[in-house]
C-alpha cells in the first residue's frame, strides 16, 4: 500500500455529548496547504484501517492487536533512535533496545518518556475542554505509541501485558460502563488521573536522579507491575473511547504510526 497522502476527503472527530457519539467535520483540501502543514495536519484518517492491518500481518504474521502493536512500535524505535542520538547525543547504557533500569542515564531515558505519555495525555483531555477539537482520540493513540516504546525499553513485551493479573476493572468500569455513552468529561478526567497516577507512582521506583550521589537498586518487579498496569489502563481508555475492541485500539495505532513513519521520511 502507498504511505502517500490520497486524495480522498480529510475528516477529524470530536466528542459530541449532547448526542453521545463522535461526529465529523470536513478540513480543508491538502492541495492549498504548505508541505509544512501537510506533514503537520496529516493524522490517522488519511490511512485505510483494513488496509493498514493488512499490511501489519503481512509483515508481522497473524499475531494478536497487542502484539502487533509492539512489532510496529520496535520497527519505529530502531528509526528513530538513531535520529535522538544524532540530535541531543544520549543513548542506553547498553547495546541493546532494553535499558538497564538501575542505571541513571536508562532512568533518564525513560522518564523522559513518562513525561511524552503524560503531555499527550493532557493533550487529549485539553481537546475536550475545547469541546470542538478534534484530536482527543489522536492523542490518546500518540501516548499508547510512548508506552508501548517505554514497555520495549523496559524488557516488557506484549506477552507480559496479555499473561498479567494486574487488575484493573476497578478503574477503568467507571469509564466502560457508560462510555460511549457517557454524560459528563468529568469520568475520562478520572480515568486519565488515574493513568497519570499509576504512570507517576511507577516511575517513583527509578530513583536514580541525576544529583543521587549513592545509586538506589530498582525494585524490579514494583517497576514492571505499575507499568503493565498503567499501559493496561492506557488500552482500557482507548478501548472504551471507541466503543470497540482490542483489535480497534491495534488498528487506529497502526494507522497513526503511517503517519509516523511519513514524519520521519519527510524529516518532520
Amino acid at each position: 500500500m502507498s504511505d502517500e497522502i490520497g486524495d480522498r476527503p480529510r475528516h477529524h472527530w470530536h466528542l459530541d455529548f449532547s448526542g453521545n457519539k463522535f461526529t465529523q467535520f470536513e478540513l480543508p483540501p491538502y492541495e492549498i496547504l504548505t508541505e509544512e502543514r501537510r506533514r503537520k495536519l496529516m493524522n490517522f484518517e488519511d490511512f485505510d484501517g483494513e488496509e493498514a492491518l493488512n499490511e501489519a500481518r503481512e509483515k508481522y504474521g497473524d499475531v494478536g492487536p497487542i502484539e502487533l502493536i509492539f512489532c510496529r512500535q520496535l520497527e519505529l524505535i530502531k528509526k528513530y533512535q538513531k535520529i535522538e542520538e544524532e540530535i541531543i547525543g544520549i543513548h542506553l547504557s547498553t547495546d541493546s533496545l532494553v535499558a538497564n533500569l538501575d542505571h541513571a542515564r536508562d532512568q533518564h531515558l525513560l522518564k523522559a518518556r513518562a513525561w511524552w505519555i503524560t503531555e499527550e495525555l493532557m493533550e487529549a483531555l485539553s481537546a475536550l475542554y475545547e469541546y470542538n477539537d478534534p484530536k482527543y482520540l489522536e492523542e490518546l493513540v500518540d501516548a499508547l505509541h510512548f508506552a508501548t516504546e517505554l514497555c520495549i525499553l523496559s524488557g516488557i513485551g506484549p506477552i507480559d501485558i496479555e499473561q498479567s493479573e494486574v487488575e484493573t476493572t476497578n478503574h477503568t468500569e467507571i469509564v466502560c460502563n457508560d462510555f460511549p455513552m457517557i454524560d459528563s468529561l468529568s469520568d475520562i478526567v478520572v480515568e486519565i488521573a488515574e493513568i497519570v497516577r499509576s504512570l507517576g507512582m511507577t516511575m517513583w521506583q527509578l530513583r536514580n536522579k541525576p544529583w543521587k550521589q549513592t545509586q538506589i537498586p530498582t525494585d524490579q518487579p514494583s517497576f514492571e507491575q505499575g507499568l503493565i498496569q498503567t499501559y493496561r489502563l492506557l488500552l482500557d481508555l482507548i478501548k472504551c473511547s471507541m466503543g470497540g475492541e482490542l483489535i480497534d485500539v491495534a488498528v487506529i495505532y497502526l494507522r497513526k504510526s503511517l503517519v509516523n513513519k511519513f514524519r520521519i521520511r519527510s524529516k518532520y
